[in-house]
């Protein structure tokens, strides 16, 4: 098991807790680089490359907030774009932190904000899809 665990004050805490623990931050970190992914896959169909490299990850979650008038809408609502800020924030954490002890009550707070929260980027997604169906429509409809 990786990292292997520790000792807490009066002995070693379960196993199972850590490990669960650190399988959520992971899983979480790869959620949020999917929907990363599918942005870029965006960016790079209706938009230029993203310049300033340094703050790349964050440019591009804002630019798919922002909608590119005559090309496409926003891709992700406001409060989807908070949302996917946090676990944005969240996974630049788990990729640098290598030897933190993760907090329970933030990844309760965490697990709480995916449950109640990620309904509304897959709608804010499917919003986009439809978007897309209805450019290809019009394309086909053009073809005739």
């Amino acid at each position: 098991m990786w990292p292997p665990p520790r000792p807490y004050g009066r002995g070693l805490r379960p196993q199972i807790l850590d490990e669960n623990r650190y399988v959520f931050a992971l899983k979480t970190q790869q959620l949020f680089t999917a929907i990363e992914d599918l942005f870029k896959q965006i960016a790079k169909v209706f938009e230029n490359q993203i310049d300033d490299l340094s703050a790349y990850h964050k440019a591009l979650l804002k630019r798919m907030n922002v909608e590119v008038v005559g090309v496409r809408p926003a891709v992700i609502s406001d409060e989807s774009f908070v949302f996917l800020d946090r676990l944005r924030a969240f996974r630049h954490f788990i990729r640098h932190a290598y030897d933190y002890e993760l907090d329970v009550d933030e990844l309760k707070l965490l697990q709480r904000k995916i449950h109640n929260k990620f309904s509304d980027v897959l709608n804010d997604i499917n919003n986009f899809q439809r978007f897309l169906e209805k450019v290809v429509e019009g394309y086909h409809q053009a073809q005739n």
